[in-house]
């Protein structure tokens, strides 16, 4: 079953369609009623590339569309079903590109095991939130595209598949200087430790959420961006020397 949902943003009445399963209607109101991902003002009104990799329905494309107009968004989502989604979402939107297809640390055909309650839960590693059944889909290189398309100019990146973040981001580690910043979801200890470990040398840490063992968002902010566009850095406090 298709239901429909109305939410709010700059102003903006807007309406996403979305496959009906408590699950996913609650994903899609924290996304789109509660302000999971922030608006970044040092980043509107910016031109430049938005990746929105693992777009599930188009959420999350469909406020960065809003909230930052003069950039563009590419959202990719490998599911055939869910893919059709994202475009229901998002055609209207001019500045919104998608892609039947998803990044990862290199080009392959692989199995995408259906999540058990809903699509937000799709992964190409099994768990206990997905099942044996299964669509083959494409992945492409994320720097390979990143290198092809030009992007030079990154304002953000958001991750959210579900348990590929760690290989996308060793993938595109050699080109983060052109990245302003990056949101992304983490699905184990391990991984959010390597994450830091990853970003810690250029990024800092913007937000946090951990919502239960295992299972968070990061925001993480270019350290140049915190330093020359906002007055962040003034509020770290020095560790005593005694």
């Amino acid at each position: 079953m298709t239901k429909t949902m109305q939410f709010s943003c700059k102003g903006n009445t807007c309406l996403i369609q979305y496959p009906f399963s408590p699950l996913m209607e609650a994903v899609a109101k924290e996304i789109l009623c509660e302000n999971e991902y922030p608006a970044f003002t040092f980043l509107q009104d910016r031109q430049g590339a938005i990746l929105d990799i693992g777009a599930n329905i188009g959420c999350a494309s469909l406020i960065f569309s809003i909230s930052y107009p003069a950039a563009t968004v590419f959202a990719f989502e490998p599911s055939q079903d869910t893919h059709r989604f994202l475009l229901l979402n998002t055609n209207s939107l001019s500045n919104v590109r998608c892609f039947n297809y998803g990044l990862y640390n290199r080009d392959c055909a692989v199995k995408l095991f259906t999540g058990t309650s809903a699509s937000v839960t799709n992964s190409i590693g099994q768990s206990i939130l997905n099942n044996s059944e299964f669509e083959m889909v494409e992945l492409r290189r994320a720097s390979s595209f990143i290198t092809n398309h030009g992007l030079d100019q990154i304002l953000l990146v958001k991750i959210d598949t579900e348990g590929s973040e760690v290989p996308i981001l060793l993938d595109i580690e050699p080109l983060l200087d052109r990245v302003e910043s990056i949101i992304l979801e983490y699905h184990s200890e391990q991984d959010r430790v390597e994450i830091d470990r990853l970003l810690a040398s250029r990024f800092t840490l913007f937000l946090a959420k951990a919502s239960q063992a295992h299972r968070g968002t990061l925001t993480y902010v270019s350290k140049n961006v915190l330093a020359t566009r906002t007055d962040w850095d003034r509020f770290a406090i020095q560790r005593p020397n005694i």
